[in-house]
C-alpha cells in the first residue's frame, strides 16, 4: 500500500514539474504576462502567474515544514465534497470562485514573480527526496476551500491547480479582442 502511495505521488509530483516549466516559461515573456481578457478572466495572464506563485509557496512550505517538524501537523481532518470531487475529477471548474486571501495577487512586479516561481520550482525539485516520507504521512493540512489534505492529495491538487490556471492562461492568449 504504501509502495502504491509512493508511486503516486512520484506521478503527480513529475506532472507538477512539468507544469512548473511552463508557468516559469510564461513568466519571463512580458508581453503574453501583460495580457488579459475580461470575458475570460478578471485576472491577466501575470496575476495567474503571481496566483500559482503565492498558492504553490504556501503549499510547498506546509508540506516541507510538517514533514521536517518544524509546524504541527494540522490534523486528521478529509477534503469536503468540493474537495473530493476536485481531486477525483482532477478538474476545477470554471467560475469567478474566490481565491483564499493568501493567494490573492498582490501586485509583484513579473521579474519577482518569475524569481518566485522558479525558486518555488526548486523546493519542489528539493521535495523529491522527500517523497517517501510524503507518501507514508497520515497528517493533513487544510485547504480554505475544500478541507483537509493528505500530502499526496495535496501534490495532485497542486498540479490540477496549475492545469486549471494554465487553461485560462491559455484562452487569454488565445482571445481575439485582446
Amino acid at each position: 500500500m504504501i509502495f502504491s502511495r509512493t508511486r503516486r505521488i512520484a506521478r503527480a509530483h513529475a506532472r507538477l514539474l512539468t507544469e512548473l516549466d511552463a508557468t516559469c516559461a510564461l513568466a519571463s515573456d512580458p508581453a503574453k504576462a501583460a495580457r488579459g481578457a475580461d470575458d475570460v478572466s478578471a485576472w491577466t495572464v501575470q496575476q495567474h502567474l503571481e496566483h500559482l506563485l503565492l498558492a504553490d509557496k504556501a503549499i510547498v512550505g506546509g508540506l516541507v515544514d510538517a514533514v521536517e517538524g518544524r509546524a504541527q501537523p494540522a490534523g486528521t481532518g478529509r477534503p469536503t465534497w468540493a474537495g473530493y470531487l476536485v481531486l477525483w475529477r482532477r478538474f476545477i471548474p470554471r467560475g469567478r470562485g474566490r481565491s483564499p486571501e493568501i493567494a490573492i495577487p498582490k501586485g509583484l512586479e513579473l521579474n519577482e514573480v518569475a524569481a518566485g516561481l522558479n525558486d518555488v520550482t526548486g523546493t519542489f525539485e528539493t521535495l523529491e527526496k522527500m517523497l517517501p516520507a510524503l507518501a507514508a504521512a497520515r497528517f493533513t493540512r487544510p485547504h480554505p476551500v475544500l478541507g483537509h489534505f493528505t500530502p499526496l492529495q495535496w501534490v495532485e491538487f497542486t498540479h490540477i491547480h496549475h492545469v486549471h490556471h494554465g487553461k485560462i492562461i491559455d484562452d487569454i492568449l488565445a482571445d481575439e479582442n485582446t
